[in-house]
């Protein structure tokens, strides 16, 4: 559990940067016993959360006890939001990444040892305008080969809160040349299905780009199809989330491998003038 450790106590880092306390939103322990006869891939309703109004990062925690890899299910899903009221006002809810843990060390490859715990912590960016209930929805897609079989689920969501200056992040502009941690890069924007993306090109050959919302830069990063026609064996890439201050003059955050976006260490970077 050591890694899985670290994981979590660098949420609490984070947290402590942006001078905020998670919010605990819920905690369930069920034992589901899946309806092999269902009409719908909805096995229950395990409960309701508050999404706050605001920007925010929601964190949340799930152990799949016995876990069985589902056929054709290589990232496994188990839990959907969906609002309370279907003709209500919604909240933007964008994961950002996900990081699994088997025997207290991070999966590599999406690998999964069947029969043990699976952890899954996953992380989302949250905007929205006002308070709103959010059923938490479980997917009958546990299965062992083509059979439904019983497990544990233990499940929590924690809200961190940002503060964000709105006249100030208005007011600024995230374009331009920055000296960064991945080394120097000019950062240019575009709107992709009508929200501003940020993304540039390191000098060698990786490229990094993603969706801005307020202060906070999440998207991809990985090689250029040069560098990856050159050794596709060897490239790597994944998520990121970085959040930049409220002048735009400097962001810092984390990156990640595959499908997380915290284990591949930290990412930092100063405008130049």
């Amino acid at each position: 559990m050591k890694l899985f450790s670290c994981g979590i106590i660098f949420c609490l880092v984070l947290l402590t940067i942006q001078g905020v306390f998670a919010e605990s939103l819920i905690s369930f322990d069920l034992a589901i016993k899946p309806n092999p006869y269902a009409t719908d891939d909805l096995i229950s309703r395990a409960g309701t959360l508050n999404i706050p109004a605001g920007m925010g990062i929601l964190t949340t925690n799930e152990i799949i006890q016995p876990y069985w890899a589902p056929k054709g299910d290589l990232i496994p899903i188990r839990v959907e939001f969906s609002p309370v009221q279907a003709n209500g006002p919604i909240a933007i809810i964008e994961e950002v990444g996900s990081d699994m843990y088997q025997f207290g060390n991070e999966v590599k490859g999406l690998s999964f040892s069947n029969g043990v715990p699976l952890n899954i912590v996953r992380k989302y960016i949250i905007n929205s305008s006002e308070t709103i209930p959010y059923y938490v929805l479980l997917r009958n897609s546990l299965d062992k080969g083509d059979t439904i079989h019983d497990y544990n689920l233990v499940y929590s969501a924690e809200y961190e809160p940002l503060s964000v200056n709105l006249s100030a992040l208005k007011s600024g502009n995230p374009e331009g040349s920055y000296k960064t941690t991945m080394g120097d890069i000019n950062l240019s924007s575009e709107k992709v299905l009508g929200s501003p993306y940020l993304n540039g090109t390191f000098p060698d050959g990786i490229i990094i780009g993603g969706t801005i919302q307020g202060p906070v830069w999440f998207g991809n990063w990985g090689p250029d199809d040069a560098l990856f026609d050159k050794d596709p064996y060897h490239v790597t890439g994944g998520q990121f989330m970085v959040i930049f201050n409220e002048d735009w003059s400097s962001f810092s955050g984390t990156k990640g491998n595959w499908h997380s976006c915290t284990n591949a260490g930290s990412i930092s970077g100063e405008k130049l003038l």
